[in-house]
């Protein structure tokens, strides 16, 4: 028995180790890689500086060109939205930068499905597992999942998603952006069924909503100017699902501008690249048109 309990000590012992250095060796790497979405990343949690940061989902990322925001309002811009992802992200990434400096102005584009209506949200802890011992970011995991508090023991499990992006990134890092900016220059050639319905019902998420009301209060605290943004969507004629979103706009006092049925963009197809996305295109002219708006409110 003692020969048995010492070899099975010895082997938790040895997982332990391996696990250590497992972290040890990719908490490394994911901190020099420069290229990639890891130094995208990284740039964003650790390096950003700008005045102007545009948050969001993949909607931002593709329909916000820093360039003319810069070149428009005199004050550096950098894009930071990410595929895929919404406020339980957003408002983690704005923890660890704002630890470090309080960008003037936050573009925020909403996405319902990411931020305001329920869903799986364990989904948007995936990039945040690396910067998991950051202050403030546990909490994000055990309000999402109590389990991750668990989890999250091992430094495995942090990149269990991530490790071969990591090492691509700091190997072979592949993908350009302009400021984060990721536009695209292809042009929708089929046309989409956009089925609308105009007696759904809407389930809000109350975590996703609450997570909202935290970002404005910090921004407030903070000193930065936050308005959020509805980019065109093609084909679209309603935006019911963004109600909650007034009520929270009127109840702070946030700046919200809609274009999300904008009969100027949604019709026109040179403009998008898929029903959801604006090609480069479309981008530059929807951003053009922000402009003017933000002009008027800072």
């Amino acid at each position: 028995m003692k020969t048995f309990l010492i070899k099975i000590l010895a082997a938790l012992l040895t997982i332990i180790a391996c696990d250590v250095c497992f972290g040890f060796t990719f908490d490394y790497l994911r901190e020099k890689a420069k290229g990639g979405e890891t130094g995208r990343t990284n740039y964003i949690c650790d390096n950003t500086n700008e005045d102007v940061l545009i948050m969001g989902s993949s909607r931002a990322v593709h329909h916000y060109d820093p360039n003319i925001i810069t070149d428009s309002l005199g004050m550096n811009c950098y894009n930071c939205g990410y595929d895929g992802n919404g406020i339980i992200l957003n408002y983690g990434l704005y923890k660890m930068l704002s630890k470090r400096y309080n960008p003037k102005v936050i573009v925020y584009e909403i996405t319902s499905a990411f931020d305001l209506l329920k869903g799986d949200n364990k989904r948007f802890l995936k990039i945040m597992r690396p910067f998991y011992n950051r202050t403030g970011i546990d909490s994000i995991f055990f309000n999402v999942d109590e389990t991750e508090k668990f989890k999250n023991i091992s430094h495995m499990y942090r990149y269990n998603t991530s490790f071969t992006q990591v090492l691509r990134d700091s190997f072979v890092p592949k993908g350009k952006n302009d400021k984060g900016y990721k536009p695209s220059d292809k042009r929708m050639e089929y046309e989409p069924v956009v089925n609308e319905d105009y007696d759904a019902v809407y389930e809000y998420d109350d975590l996703k909503l609450s997570y909202l009301k935290r970002f404005i209060i910090d921004c407030r605290r903070n000193g930065t100017k936050l308005i959020f943004v509805l980019s065109p969507s093609y084909k679209k004629t309603i935006d019911r699902e963004f109600m909650s979103l007034y009520d929270i706009c009127k109840e702070y006092g946030i700046p919200f501008f809609n274009h999300y049925c904008d009969y100027n963009f949604v019709n026109n197809k040179d403009y998008f690249y898929d029903s959801v996305h604006m090609n480069r295109i479309g981008a530059t002219k929807y951003t053009e048109l922000i402009v003017s708006e933000l002009k008027e409110v800072l």
